[in-house]
């Protein structure tokens, strides 16, 4: 997703809403999943990977460690920016 959709999908009553949900709704939107994170590395339990798009399925895998961390940072830099701005 691009930051303003990111902005855009997870604004709740004018308040950015980010955490593992929001990451992994970004990443891989509708997937069904179950993690785990230990020492700083994200490991996924479950995965149901179709995904379902109009009436297509496609098939996708799940997002590495290191995709879920550096969406984890781009969001939480999102709601460090976002917080600034307010403060005015």
């Amino acid at each position: 997703m691009t930051i303003e959709e990111i902005i855009n999908n997870f604004t709740i009553d004018g308040e950015f809403i980010w955490g593992i949900d929001t990451v992994m709704q970004s990443l891989r939107p509708n997937c069904l999943y179950s993690l785990e994170v230990s020492n700083g590395e994200f490991k996924i339990n479950q995965w149901e990977n179709n995904q379902w798009s109009d009436t297509t399925q496609c098939f996708i895998d799940p997002p590495t460690s290191r995709e879920i961390y550096d969406e984890y940072l781009r969001q939480k830099t999102i709601s460090e920016v976002l917080k600034y701005f307010k403060q005015g």
